[in-house]
């Protein structure tokens, strides 16, 4: 039968008697309580004096017991002869009970049911030591209880599949013990496992910060680990940063900065007397407009800018973006993260950049981690909608009204901006610039005057001004559009990032391309969308804003499918366009990442394989971080498939890549070595011998009795394949191995041998990507060895051969080392004229990349051997 009284002693304490609360006894009186109901086996009363007295004495004893009696019912409850006794009611004896029987669940309740449920919290004995202590070591036990508690109950809930229940397991252990770096690592993991990966990030960054003011520490490397995962799994974007050394190679903006001079000339004097600014405000607001202005003075005084759209991207996925222009992608993928940021600084020095524009930021983690990348002598300017510290910030906030009234009649130049309502207009859309653009252009598009519009809008169910503002205008401008750009509005919404070729959209909607497209311009002429081509191609794309693919998300007009289904299909049908794929990567990465998430592992597979192996794409485009993630979680795939053949496919993609990315040859030869392993399990011939053959090909500089070894291997495997294409990789490899070991004749034989049996498949047509560059070198290299031979003509001519194959299929890289490698050899013939004609063809070839590091050195061999000097 359980006692009339009960005390609460979790948290702020409380006594109740009969389902009666009653006042709180005096400090001391409350303390001989509680610590008489925690022992219900009784305490000596000269144990009692010593623990509440620093001088005990039983005339004290006395005089507590006396006091503790006028608590109701003590004649029940309390037994006050030698040994003293309570027979009280405790939620920490409930709290033990529901421990010991293994009902997690009902203790955590009752600790839950505080705030903070300390043991008997804000309780103050004076002269007391020995309670005081007796106390703390209390609270320990019982706080170590709480957190043990928790971690059962969070891996309790993980095995059941529980995430969230899980995650609130975590979010407790972190509120209980703030500086525990393991807890915060468990709330990044259940992020992360949840999907929720910006969470996962901002996370981490909240550990960062909250150790970086309280401790003067950084997360340890384990958390660094998890952080990398994290970065790793996240939806990757296919990014790239302009440098811009034209107005024209700038995003677009806005023809005319209205009403923001003044914050301009601000920005300007920041910019030169700090070096770094940050621009502030609500998306729409202007930001990535006075951005641009700041920008645009750059590039006119001939200083190239660096920009990018960031957004929510992870360090190295932007740094790799910003190192793309620069030519400094290789440097980028080697060594510790300060080698890396000190890789970046060289190349935007070596670049001769004015300024770094970094637009939209997100993470505070990426910021800092771009922010060590920046020489410090290079203007930085950071637009985002957040505030971050450290940085001279402007914040942008609404327009003057006389501003307002002019942008909105800069797009409705048919209305008349001395409109008796257009102020009121102004007022309602909170003078927020895009919802003054987006009225002015439905006023223009339309024929309304500011009052049929400010009538049509006041009514909304919202609360005018600002993003608010901005959900109504939608509302207004999506009424007024035909069907199909409609639809292809919410298909945006419904895509991975809110840009995309009309192709890509059209096979999402399973519509005509042409319509598509003309329903895509729709949505520009009516400010909906912006049309935008990438750099130095002639692709182009739309481009909706973000505020407005926010809300097409929202209704999610197509089924993940059907996206999902449109970029394999996209892929499939532009194999042989990298400018096509690369337009459209962001969306063809955000399909592969979401498939991941989905467990659809086939899907990762053919996809992976169809942009790495059977495309196009990493020919012309070269390989980046963002493709090296995507093979290693397409591996994955595949082997959760047990399909050891495209396990194979994707270790050799994952060989190439890291080879031509960070000249990583080590860690090449292991993934060839793991893709053998695989073709030996699958008994492929051909497979064996072509990924011997690679082996044999890498190992053939430094370790050519080896390499020999493979090749050798490799040979009958090949014959025994049947596969002509086979046969020419083997045949090539042995050709550059005999070369290398200046066996020209045998050379000779080889390289004839590999373009025999590529003409034996198909009479000397184009093949594929990968049989297309076997051809090329193989030409190139038969060339060489023809030359070297005495056969000046032939060898000119097979080399010629080579560069009209690569001009043929349009294989940029290959067309300029073609001409670069005619040059030098005219040059070492002594044909100056014709040398001179194919280094500068070289030169103009590869100013269509994006790597500045074949220019450098082609001008290098020109300024060595006097061209460049001859041309002026």
């Amino acid at each position: 039968m359980s006692s009339p009284l009960q005390l609460k002693l979790l948290g702020y304490p409380q006594v109740w008697y009969m389902q009666r609360r009653l006042p709180l006894p005096a400090p001391k009186t409350l303390a001989l309580l509680a610590y008489l109901a925690l022992h219900p086996e009784g305490i000596d009363r000269e144990d009692l004096a010593g623990l509440l007295w620093e001088q005990g004495k039983a005339q004290n004893v006395r005089q507590a017991l006396y006091h503790l009696r006028s608590v109701p019912g003590s004649d029940v409850w309390l037994s006050a002869g030698a040994v003293v006794r309570a027979d009280v009611s405790t939620d920490v004896a409930q709290l033990e009970t529901s421990l010991s029987s293994g009902d997690r669940q009902g203790a955590l309740s009752l600790w839950s049911s505080e705030q903070d449920a300390t043991l008997l919290r804000d309780l103050d004995v004076a002269g007391a030591p020995n309670f005081t202590e007796w106390l703390h070591v209390e609270r320990e036990r019982l706080h170590g209880l709480h957190l043990h508690t928790l971690q059962e109950h969070l891996s309790h809930c993980e095995m059941l599949g529980q995430g969230q229940a899980a995650l609130s397991a975590a979010r407790e252990l972190v509120h209980l013990e703030p500086l525990t770096e393991a807890f915060h690592r468990e709330i990044i993991r259940l992020e992360a496992s949840n999907g929720a990966f910006d969470a996962a990030l901002t996370a981490f960054e909240t550990c960062r910060t909250l150790f970086r003011q309280e401790l003067q520490a950084e997360p340890s490397s384990e958390t660094l680990a998890l952080l990398a995962y994290v970065e790793q799994s996240r939806a990757p974007r296919g990014k790239q940063a302009v440098l811009a050394r034209s107005v024209s190679e700038l995003p677009s903006g806005p023809d005319v900065l209205y009403g923001r001079m003044a914050v301009l000339n601000q920005a300007d004097q920041l910019l030169l007397t700090q070096g770094r600014i940050l621009i502030q405000g609500l998306g729409g607001i202007g930001k990535t407009a006075l951005a641009l202005a700041l920008a645009i003075k750059q590039v006119s005084a001939s200083s190239p800018v660096l920009w990018l759209d960031v957004g929510d991207d992870p360090p190295d996925i932007v740094l790799d973006a910003l190192a793309q222009p620069l030519g400094a992608r290789r440097e980028l993928t080697r060594g510790t993260a300060p080698m890396r940021a000190q890789a970046l600084q060289r190349a935007i020095l070596d670049n001769k950049v004015g300024a770094v524009v970094l637009d939209d930021v997100w993470s505070a983690y990426t910021l800092s981690r771009v922010q060590e990348a920046v020489p410090t002598q290079v203007p930085l300017i950071i637009t985002s909608r957040r505030r971050y510290s450290g940085l001279p910030r402007l914040t942008l906030e609404r327009l003057e009204r006389s501003a307002s009234i002019e942008l909105l009649a800069h797009h409705a130049p048919a209305i008349n901006a001395r409109h008796p309502r257009a102020d009121a207009l102004c007022a309602l859309l909170g003078d927020h610039p895009y919802a003054l653009r987006l009225a002015g252009i439905t006023m223009q598009r339309h024929q309304l005057d500011p009052l049929q519009l400010f009538d049509q809008l006041r009514g909304a169910p919202h609360d005018l001004g600002g993003e608010e503002g901005i959900r109504s205008l939608l509302d207004l401008s999506l009424e007024r559009i035909s069907d199909a750009a409609y639809e292809a509005f919410f298909g945006v919404g419904a895509l991975f990032v809110p840009h995309c070729s009309p192709e890509l959209l059209a096979l999402a909607l399973r519509r005509d391309a042409e319509a598509t497209e003309q329903a895509l311009y729709e949505l520009v002429e009516c400010g909906l969308a912006v049309r935008e081509a990438l750099q130095g191609q002639d692709v182009a794309a739309f481009r909706v804003h973000d505020l407005a693919w926010s809300y097409g998300q929202e209704k999610r007009l197509l089924r993940s499918s059907a996206v999902l289904e449109a970029a394999l299909a996209y892929v499939e049908d532009h194999l042989n366009d990298p400018a096509g794929l690369e337009v459209n990567l962001s969306n063809i990465l955000g399909a592969l990442q979401y498939a991941g998430t989905q467990q659809r592992d086939a899907f990762v597979v053919q996809l992976a394989l169809a942009l790495t192996q059977r495309s196009t794409y990493l020919n012309a485009q070269g390989a980046s971080v963002v493709v090296r993630e995507l093979v290693e979680e397409a591996i994955k795939a595949a082997e959760r498939l047990d399909d050891a053949a495209a396990v194979h496919d994707l270790w050799v993609v994952l060989g190439n890549v890291r080879r031509n990315l960070s000249g990583d040859l080590e860690g090449a030869y292991a993934a060839y070595h793991w893709a053998l392993q695989y073709a030996r399990s699958a008994a492929d011939p051909r497979r064996q011998a072509m990924t011997l053959s690679t082996m044999g090909r890498l190992r053939s500089a430094k370790q050519p009795i080896e390499a020999e070894r493979l090749l050798a291997e490799a040979t009958p495997l090949a014959e025994e394949s049947g596969d002509q294409g086979c046969l020419s990789l083997v045949l090539e490899g042995r050709g550059f191995l005999a070369g290398q070991q200046a066996q020209w004749e045998a050379a000779s034989g080889f390289f004839q041998g590999a373009l025999d049996a590529l003409d034996r498949l198909g009479g000397g047509a184009l093949l594929s990507p990968e049989l297309d560059r076997r051809r090329f070198f193989a030409l190139l290299n038969l060339g060489e060895a023809q030359l070297t031979l005495g056969h000046v003509e032939k060898g000119l001519s097979t080399k010629r051969t080579a560069l009209a194959f690569a001009q043929t299929q349009a294989y940029t890289q290959y067309e300029g080392h073609a001409e670069f490698d005619l040059g030098q050899t005219l040059h070492q013939l002594g044909y100056t004229v014709e040398a001179r004609q194919a280094l500068h063809n070289a030169l103009a070839v590869y100013s269509r990349l994006p790597s500045l590091a074949p220019i450098t050195e082609v001008k290098a061999f020109m300024t060595t051997e006097g061209y460049l000097l001859a041309m002026m």
